[in-house]
């Protein structure tokens, strides 16, 4: 399940202490059905919900022929340290998602910067802390810095170059207020409003998901993302359209599964596939439907 459990605000105490020491000689395979004991001090009913989301998670990396990607290891590192796993598993998974995509490790470190700083001080010394804080920083002025040849990219791929270029605008405002000592949810709210009309317009158009195969990996995404930070009937409204998007192999199976935990929160206040950080699963009835209809085979 290729999705961020925005609780992940203890993975800066974890990639310090890897400093010190060498990094744990395991591998991918080591993980996969991997379901840790209970703690405890941990009721059965919340150990039940871990296993669940564990499950989930495996079951979505065998069916991308076993392959992990920097999200499934950020969301792994997310559940075994709510479990409070205290083995070299941790500092592996946090390793390999900082190893894979050091940007994003970095946007959800300023994220949680600026939202729980006096929670985080509390794991680690400060001027560790302060030591990442200015690693991160370093790498996402860097990759801002950095334009993409969007006119190459267009033709070495046979892509439109307009279209592409009103999708980089859309990628880059739609995390312009989200985080760091930018972070302005008033501001940020005003953009996403108009990066959904811009969607609707552009499905109007196309009449279609705009995914990999209109406009590659680097912008496949772009749709969706508007789509996520939208309101509750934004979503309903696209969710039928994502899903088909998936499974026309236009775009990844753990987005579908987002969409769908993020309807589901809003409009019942429980989830569906355990993205949602600490919100409650849905009952197993309801889950089990919810999956069967969204399965991607």
């Amino acid at each position: 399940m290729k999705l961020f459990n925005l609780a992940l605000l203890c993975s800066i105490i974890i990639f310090i202490s890897c400093k010190s020491k060498e990094t744990p000689q395991l591998t991918n395979d080591q993980f996969i059905d991997y379901m840790p004991s209970k703690p405890d001090d941990m009721t059965e009913e919340k150990y039940r919900d871990y296993m669940i989301k564990l499950k989930s998670t495996y079951e979505d990396i065998k069916s991308d022929d076993s392959t992990f990607t920097y999200v499934d290891h950020f969301n792994l590192f997310g559940i075994y340290m709510e479990m409070n796993v205290n083995d070299d598993s941790v500092i592996y998974h946090n390793n390999k998602a900082f190893e894979l995509d050091p940007y994003n490790f970095a946007s959800i470190f300023t994220l949680m910067y600026s939202e729980y700083k006096g929670s985080i001080t509390n794991y680690y010394n400060q001027k560790g802390y302060d030591s990442l804080k200015s690693v991160c920083d370093s790498i996402i002025a860097n990759y801002k810095a950095e334009k993409m040849d969007i006119e190459k990219y267009a033709m070495q791929n046979g892509f439109d170059y307009e279209l592409l270029l009103l999708l980089n605008e859309i990628k880059i405002s739609d995390q312009a207020h989200r985080s760091g000592e930018e972070m302005d949810f008033e501001k940020q709210n005003m953009i996403d409003y108009d990066n959904q009309l811009l969607i609707d317009s552009l499905y109007q158009e196309y009449g279609t998901y705009i995914g990999k195969s209109m406009v590659g990996e680097e912008f496949g995404g772009v749709m969706w993302a508007v789509i996520q930070h939208a309101y509750l009937e934004y979503h309903e409204k696209y969710l039928p359209v994502v899903h088909t998007a998936v499974l026309n192999r236009e775009l990844s199976e753990g987005r579908l599964h987002l969409l769908v935990d993020r309807t589901f929160k809003k409009k019942y206040g429980y989830q569906i596939f355990g993205s949602q950080g600490t919100v409650t699963l849905a009952p197993d009835s309801i889950r089990q439907r919810v999956i069967n209809k969204y399965q991607v085979n």
